[in-house]
């Protein structure tokens, strides 16, 4: 996991570096699909995501994912996030966010019968996110996961498309 943050951290820093895509125009296109590894989703996760202004600013998301520790958990996840230009062009952000997972397990079994284990996760979140003239988008980060099991730093990376 160390390792993880470390390497997030490195490429997040490197990102912020000015280069020639500083002058591309953003799309105005305000919904976003994109798959995460890592992030509210857990393990991995399929989100769809919400601009709610015209300016990229403050989004709603949703999600479905998984997680695994000894049995696979179906995660459910809602977050909410605001998005800090750090440019003229309007394509670089210090994206804020804050969601909730729902993890699920639908398949255990124990001697006394069957049973199904849930928890809930909060997760804050800080990432970088890049958006690309071919409507494209990426983002890195780090965020914990808070729950009554334990406190987890945790990495994500992103890919998606506007449309």
């Amino acid at each position: 996991m160390k390792n993880i943050f470390l390497a997030s951290l490195f490429i997040f820093s490197f990102s912020l570096t000015p280069g020639f895509s500083q002058t591309e125009e953003i799309s105005t296109k305000r919904n976003f699909a994109f798959l995460e590894v890592g992030g509210v989703g857990l393990f991995s996760s399929v989100n769809y995501e919400r601009q709610l202004s015209k300016e990229p600013g403050f989004s709603l998301r949703g999600g479905i994912g998984f997680y695994s520790e000894d049995d696979l958990y179906v995660t459910y996840n809602l977050g909410t996030h605001f998005l800090f230009s750090l440019n003229k062009s309007k394509n670089a952000f210090l994206d804020l966010g804050v969601g909730v997972s729902l993890a699920n397990e639908y398949v255990g079994i124990r001697e006394d019968g069957r049973f199904r284990d849930q928890f809930i996760n909060l997760v804050p979140s800080l990432a970088y996110r890049k958006q690309f003239k071919s409507d494209t988008f990426m983002k890195v980060g780090i965020n914990l996961v808070l729950n009554d099991r334990a406190v987890s730093p945790w990495a994500h990376i992103a890919i998606g498309k506007r449309f």
